[in-house]
């Protein structure tokens, strides 16, 4: 005990109530149910409820909601080989990593 400071040995920590913020968060989950936390985070944020999203997501796990991703929005094409050409200068290749100007840029 000597070495700690003597507002730390009397500090009690306050329990913080978060049953109203569960609520309203499980409503709103319900509500929009393509909504994954951070979006949520920011409605609870415009009402006022929460500071930052890590409060929320903190929330959002314990209530065991679905953690939503967004998925890859990728198109995924067949890939066709280059046909050989047939004939002189049909082709034509630059490479831009070797090309320097006359100024030796």
């Amino acid at each position: 005990m000597s070495n700690l400071n003597r507002s730390v040995y009397h500090f009690k920590p306050k329990a913080k109530s978060d049953e109203g913020l569960r609520a309203r968060l499980k409503e709103l989950a319900s509500q929009h149910p393509k909504y994954g936390y951070l979006m949520l985070s920011s409605l609870l944020k415009s009402e006022g409820l929460v500071k930052n999203k890590k409060q929320t997501y903190r929330l959002y796990c314990e209530e065991k909601l679905p953690v939503r991703t967004k998925k890859n929005g990728k198109i995924h094409r067949q890939r066709v080989p280059l046909l050989l050409p047939s004939n002189v200068n049909e082709r034509w290749s630059m490479d831009f990593v070797s090309v320097q100007l006359a100024s030796h840029r």
